[in-house]
């Protein structure tokens, strides 16, 4: 049976650093296994009938030890170092459909492992003896010391916080919201998170946003940015059981900025030298690209009229329309994922401003859409009768 007198047990203390009395040459890997003792300690807590208390409980006693959890003193890197980073090159892709401000950053390849959140910052620090098991158990203790700031900050974006406790217990599970916000207060600096623009959430806002430190008052120079990623393409991303047909993240990977030239997962090199942003054209030539000031264009500019121009003179709509009727299943697929690159790479272009209006109109499209539909099944009902 689970014992909740920690403080009176001394074979649970003897067994939980039982690798402090060891001589080891890996002070990194010593470390890390003690955090990991103390993570399933907070995992068998997180099953219990009485969870919320247990594992109450077992942080207090994880915090008596004052040397193992004093606060962490980390200098976090501002710009890419090719000599410690690898670029997320399928992150680099999903970057383009986030705001602009940040599609000049360099996504840093994190461990996929349910861990990628935490494996986002020891991807910064390679050479500390920080593991992500250890930004996990202090990602509890600090959810559990701080249980009223979080409930106010993500319960009615992202669902309860008794849920999240449990969740962020066990190892190697997908964080959220809360794991993201209570990261600024573990870290002690700013945490930015960003998320592409990528199917219509009533939670973007949030998900776009800074996040301070509660407890402390730190430099802007102290920040870290986490960016919502997936370890797959959008379309195998959106075809994945249970999606439906969404574009669901599944990876975390933190943003640097630029310097000089990187190296990608295939070891090639990469110039990196900052520019001014770009816009894809692809009308009556190959691709290339033009440069282009940052401002907001009037409405009712030629939003996608490059490609769509190029369509339709190559493309007559009865044509197309006649062609759609005969061609296979296989044919229709191939035109439809042609179809969602071409959208996907006209989203690019498009200014932050754009980008809004555009996913303003989707959201009330969508509600135009559920109220006609639930009009047609009234009506029909009414005609039965």
């Amino acid at each position: 049976m689970y014992n909740t007198d920690f403080n009176r047990n001394e074979n649970f203390w003897n067994g939980l650093y039982i690798c402090q009395n060891q001589s080891s040459s890996c002070e990194k890997c010593e470390r890390a296994h003690r955090f990991e003792q103390l993570l399933s300690h907070l995992t068998l807590a997180s099953k219990a009938e009485n969870y919320e208390e247990r594992i109450s409980t077992t942080v207090v006693a994880i915090c008596a030890d004052e040397k193992l959890m004093a606060p962490l003193q980390l200098i976090l890197p501002r710009e890419f170092d090719e000599r410690k980073h690898i670029v997320d090159s399928m992150a680099q892709k999903y970057l383009q459909q986030a705001s602009k401000s940040v599609q000049h950053l360099v996504p840093i390849k994190s461990v996929a492992d349910g861990n990628c959140l935490f494996n986002s910052i020891i991807s910064l620090l390679p050479d500390s003896n920080l593991s992500a098991v250890e930004l996990r158990v202090r990602t509890v203790i600090e959810l559990v010391k701080n249980k009223i700031y979080y409930v106010n900050q993500c319960s009615n974006h992202v669902g309860p916080f008794e849920e999240a406790l449990r969740r962020t217990c066990n190892n190697n599970t997908f964080s959220e919201l809360y794991e993201i916000v209570a990261l600024a207060n573990v870290l002690q600096c700013e945490v930015q998170s960003v998320y592409p623009y990528i199917d219509y959430r009533a939670e973007m806002k949030i998900m776009n946003q800074m996040y301070k430190s509660a407890e402390t008052l730190v430099p802007n120079s102290r920040r870290v940015i986490i960016f919502w990623s997936s370890t797959e393409d959008e379309i195998s991303t959106r075809t994945r059981p249970g999606n439906h047909g969404i574009w669901n993240p599944n990876h975390f990977v933190p943003l640097l900025e630029q310097y000089r030239s990187y190296r990608t997962e295939d070891n090639e090199r990469v110039s990196t030298t900052p520019e001014s942003p770009r816009k894809a054209t692809s009308k009556n030539s190959p691709a290339s690209f033009i440069r282009s000031l940052e401002f907001s264009p009037p409405p009712n500019t030629t939003k996608h009229k490059d490609s769509a121009e190029t369509y339709f003179e190559t493309i007559p709509v009865s044509q197309a329309a006649s062609n759609r009727s005969s061609e296979s299943e296989d044919q229709r697929s191939v035109r439809l994922i042609e179809q969602r690159k071409r959208l996907a790479s006209n989203r690019s272009s498009e200014s932050e401003d754009q980008q809004n209006t555009r996913l303003t109109e989707q959201r009330k499209r969508s509600i135009s859409n559920r109220l006609s539909h639930s009009q047609q099944r009234k009506t029909a009902r009414l005609t039965c009768r």
